[in-house]
């Protein structure tokens, strides 16, 4: 009796233990820690939970860990619920960076606990424009402040009408800004050869009078504005405020580099005298992506289906 009392306790501090969230330490020595494949999520299907229910006992055991895979969970019209604790192993209270590298993500929202009961609320998103975020960066970046010696736990929600990929990283200020000048340069380099590419075939378009220069240079542009949404520049120097631009953008900008693809296909290739049928496909194909950018204006979660829809197909 004695003995199964023994393993029952055992077996009840066990589960508690499971029932908590992963602790991730940071120390000292931490300046960057990538944390997305140690926490642990669970999927609201139809978006109701609230933070008090994710936070409370009944929901502990929904939580799972993806198994060292990335929080990445395609196209979902459900809301994910992460959780993890970070203890500062430091003797002084430091402010770490959370990052999400996925600037298109709709909405995430953190929450931490108050010390005297209650949440605190950070959102950050293609949603949410600059005004409304604690930290303007072209990512998601929220800002947290742990006491020296202390733990804080934090639950995370995050919806999107496109992909659902939450990389999640952990920074100092000071990491996270040596990360910011190297990849500037590389995207400075970058946008500088999708620039002088339209820039080119432009001039080209004059010299040689071959509307599918033309065609080209609106590709190589509609794939560079395609860049800076996805990278999060749009939001960050262009329309910090204008959440609707920043959200169906990129769908918009999809299609008219599609539309541009298939007139130059067309045209290089002369289909209308060579491939009549193919020729015909691709023009009623455009046509088809022009519609989708209009519907964008509308339903993007719809335009992002059919764009996605057409890509497959063709």
């Amino acid at each position: 009796m004695v003995f199964a009392g023994v393993l029952a306790g055992l077996g009840a501090a066990g589960a508690g233990a499971a029932d908590a969230p992963p602790k991730i330490v940071l120390d000292g020595g931490t300046g960057r820690v990538s944390i997305d494949r140690k926490v642990e999520y669970f999927e609201d299907r139809e978006g109701r939970v609230t933070i008090e229910d994710a936070a409370s006992p009944a929901y502990a055991t929904r939580y799972r860990r993806r198994g060292g895979q990335p929080l990445s969970f395609g196209f979902s019209l459900s809301a994910y619920w992460l959780r993890f604790t970070l203890v500062n192993r430091t003797k002084a209270q430091r402010q770490w960076l959370i990052e999400v590298d996925h600037p298109t993500l709709d909405r995430l929202d953190l929450h931490v606990m108050k010390p005297g009961g209650g949440w605190i609320l950070k959102s950050a998103g293609d949603r949410v424009p600059a005004s409304k975020r604690e930290y303007r960066h072209r990512n998601i970046v929220i800002p947290v402040t742990i006491p020296p010696g202390e733990s804080r736990t934090f639950y995370v929600r995050a919806e999107s009408e496109g992909p659902v990929r939450i990389p999640l990283t952990v920074h100092t200020p000071e990491n996270l800004a040596a990360w910011d000048r190297i990849a500037q340069i590389a995207f400075g380099f970058n946008y500088g050869v999708i620039i002088i590419m339209a820039i080119y075939n432009i001039a080209l378009f004059f010299s040689v009078r071959d509307v599918s220069q033309l065609y080209f240079a609106g590709f190589m542009l509609s794939f560079g504005a395609i860049q800076m949404f996805i990278n999060g520049f749009v939001f960050e120097f262009l329309w910090p405020e204008q959440t609707f631009f920043v959200h169906v953008g990129i769908t918009v900008a999809i299609n008219v580099a599609a539309i541009a693809t298939y007139y130059f296909t067309r045209r290089l290739l002369d289909l209308r005298r060579t491939a009549p049928a193919l020729d015909a496909a691709m023009r009623w194909t455009g046509y088809a992506a022009a519609g989708i950018a209009v519907v964008a204006l509308f339903s993007n979660m719809v335009a992002i289906r059919l764009t996605y829809g057409i890509m497959f197909v063709t």
